[in-house]
């Protein structure tokens, strides 16, 4: 039994670390490493894979907790999980200074496959660890707090880090790669002092119980025709995005050519649309039905596709970043309502005692739907290179003739208006899912609460969409009273 004291110094290396992980998370992932691949010559299927690895690697969280239920430990299988994300980081750092650029390329596409790997594996130690070391009616202010240092740590380290880019680009184009480098080495730094905070806490040994439990768990929502029906409409829904959103941090560096700066503003202001628009869209489900208010956000996001076109019509022009602040919050405002949504639903039709089965069976299909759709996209921009697609007016006068270009397509642009088409072609799906249950308000606020504070991981683009592919799966195995309001708490992403 854990003292007062010790709960208390439990929480302050808890608070500690997180800002140290805010840190490494904010400059060793995200934009900078997509700008480091574009700079060493990536391909599309290259950055596809760059974007599929968050998403693909949380199935490690699986034998991660198989391991934790069958030995108990969960301190070793967290830390080796951290070890692995710290040394992946480092041959990431120094891949260019060792290998030609396509070989460094190589090294560090595996390198990040390992690294968002050892992640998911450790977010599957810690999400049990840290519920074991605070009490439960602290555990909500203390996930909070972790966030808010979290995310004031690391948004502070990326802005500085991208201003530092920039700067250093405009006064020399060959020094981008070894500033992004620093920056790489300055987020190891601070993930060492993270993992020895880490490492600091006391262990805490999780209940044995046999790996086919879990695995049952995992299996029984399938079995339900409602849920089944609320997954293909979510597979098919993050498959048709996820197509396009990975590439929107490629389409801006190197088709806009836009600093590094910009694009962590407008990642910045995507996210920030979402928190007030959270609170409309559950309005709107009051009103209405959460199915009807997922329909309704849906638009958003085909009109944000269909706008990433006309940034370069058919290069660069005065309207590009005014249309890249519309998408922006386009996408900020469909994606709250998603996210709320979809998560209210699932709710809705898991039987209470079974809310964190089927919440863990939901993100996982839709973290492989999502990995499986960023590595498509790149390789259709690969096959698609080359291609082009121009809608013109044309004014014709006795005197002369005038042709405006309308819409022009190349390249991502053909996978940002695919995305659109397929999202279009899904919304009838909603009609097949029938909205039963029901979800106490408190449970939603919160829901509400655990979504905004979460929604800050990293600086990619990516990040919001992540919250619908997250979920602690060691949760599954937990008994814990009250299941269907501990499911919607979820956890940060240990690193």
């Amino acid at each position: 039994m854990h003292t007062q004291k010790d709960v208390d110094k439990n929480i302050s290396l808890t608070l500690v670390e997180a800002g140290f992980s805010g840190v490494m998370a904010n400059l060793i992932t995200g934009v900078l490493l997509i700008k480091l691949a574009l700079d060493l010559g990536a391909t599309g299927v290259e950055i596809g894979l760059l974007g599929a690895f968050p998403f693909m690697c949380q199935f490690a969280q699986i034998p991660s907790v198989m391991l934790i239920s069958y030995f108990g430990k969960r301190r070793i299988f967290g830390l080796l999980g951290s070890t692995g994300y710290r040394l992946a980081a480092l041959g990431i750092i120094v891949s260019p200074f060792f290998f030609e650029p396509e070989q460094a390329l190589r090294y560090i596409v595996f390198l990040s496959f390992f690294q968002h790997l050892s992640s998911g594996f450790s977010t599957g130690a810690w999400n049990g660890w840290i519920r074991a070391l605070i009490p439960e009616k602290k555990l909500g202010s203390v996930f909070g707090n972790r966030m808010f240092y979290f995310t004031l740590t690391g948004t502070i380290a990326a802005l500085i880090a991208a201003i530092g880019v920039d700067v250093g680009t405009a006064y020399n184009s060959e020094w981008t790669i070894p500033i992004i480098q620093i920056c790489f080495t300055l987020g190891l730094v601070a993930g060492m002092f993270s993992f020895y905070y880490y490492a600091s806490w006391p262990d805490v040994e999780a209940e044995t119980a046999p790996p086919t439990t879990m695995l049952k768990e995992f299996i029984l929502p399938l079995k339900d025709k409602s849920f089944r029906k609320l997954i293909f409409f979510l597979l098919c829904l993050l498959f048709a995005f996820n197509l396009a959103v990975p590439f929107f941090t490629v389409y801006m560096l190197q088709v806009i050519a836009l600093p590094v700066t910009y694009v962590m503003g407008f990642w910045a202001l995507g996210q920030f649309m979402q928190v007030p628009f959270f609170r409309w869209w559950g309005a709107v489900a009051d009103h209405f039905s959460h199915t009807a208010a997922l329909g309704a956000c849906l638009p958003f996001f085909v009109i944000s596709l269909l706008l990433w076109p006309l940034t370069t019509l058919p290069e660069p022009h005065f309207y590009t970043i005014p249309i890249l602040i519309l998408i922006h919050i386009l996408i900020g405002i469909g994606l709250s309502g998603v996210i709320l949504s979809t998560q209210v639903i699932a709710l809705k039709i898991a039987p209470q005692a079974k809310a964190s089965s089927y919440m863990a069976t939901s993100t996982m299909l839709s973290s492989f739907a999502a990995g499986i759709a960023s590595i498509a996209g790149g390789y259709f921009v690969e096959k698609l290179n080359g291609y082009s697609l121009r809608l013109n007016f044309v004014w014709a006068t006795p005197e002369e003739l005038t042709k405006v270009v309308a819409y022009d397509l190349r390249n991502y642009d053909f996978l940002f208006v695919g995305a659109a088409i397929l999202i279009l072609l899904i919304i009838p799906l909603l009609a097949t899912i029938k909205e039963e249950g029901k979800v106490h308000p408190d449970e939603i606020r919160r829901l509400m609460r655990s979504r905004a504070m979460g929604m800050f991981r990293s600086f990619t683009t990516v990040a919001g969409l992540r919250q619908l592919t997250t979920y602690p799966i060691s949760r599954v195995v937990e008994r814990r009273k009250n299941h269907k309001l501990r499911a919607i708490i979820g956890g940060d992403e240990e690193l």
